[in-house]
């Protein structure tokens, strides 16, 4: 990683977590870009852009589909400017994604990562309220999949998480906040 690279407060956990939500009002609050991974793996995926992750999935596969998101990782944490990263929820589940995580936070310019944490109850709740653009990891509708990923990947957000913000009962906008602070505290270590 390049030291003229800038800070990236990377924002990790499930999906349905409030990831992207709190991660953008966070970055507009700092006045920070906000970026989201899973629109930068969609902008090349084998030469070909995709209009949504789901099409992506559907259409490249998802082999592909990680190749362009640790692609896409590895490209974000070298701007030289300050945002807030945003993951995919199988981001750090994948050890090539792993490994350009750990070097940007051996080369200093990684705030966190912050595992934006909520139990699988609520995560299901909150995917059969609003699906959005997720695809099915395992065939099954993602609300019905969620406590077999919660099973799978807690253990590995939490070892390479630096923060743990809980947010079962936080608003979006309390989420953000915490996640300002962490930047702040973080920031000036």
């Amino acid at each position: 990683m390049s030291a003229s690279a800038g800070r990236h407060l990377v924002v990790i956990g499930l999906r349905a977590s409030g990831k992207t939500s709190a991660g953008r009002l966070a970055a507009d609050r700092l006045g920070v870009a906000f970026c989201d991974l899973d629109d930068l793996a969609i902008q090349d995926i084998d030469g070909r852009v995709f209009p949504t992750v789901r099409e992506a999935w559907a259409e490249a596969g998802e082999d592909s589909f990680r190749v362009a998101e640790v692609a896409a990782l590895t490209s974000a944490l070298t701007k030289p400017s300050d945002d807030v990263l945003a993951l995919g929820g199988g981001t750090v589940a994948f050890a090539a994604a792993r490994r350009v995580l750990t070097e940007a936070m051996d080369a200093g310019v990684v705030l966190g990562p912050v595992y934006v944490h909520a139990p699988p109850g609520v995560l299901a709740d909150r995917l059969r309220r609003d699906l959005g653009d997720r695809p099915s990891i395992t065939g099954e509708h993602p609300a019905d999949e969620i406590t077999g990923l919660y099973d799978r990947r807690d253990g590995i957000y939490r070892a390479m998480a630096e923060e743990l913000v809980e947010v079962e009962h936080l608003t979006i906008d309390q989420a953000a906040d915490r996640l300002v602070e962490l930047w702040h505290r973080l920031a000036d270590r």
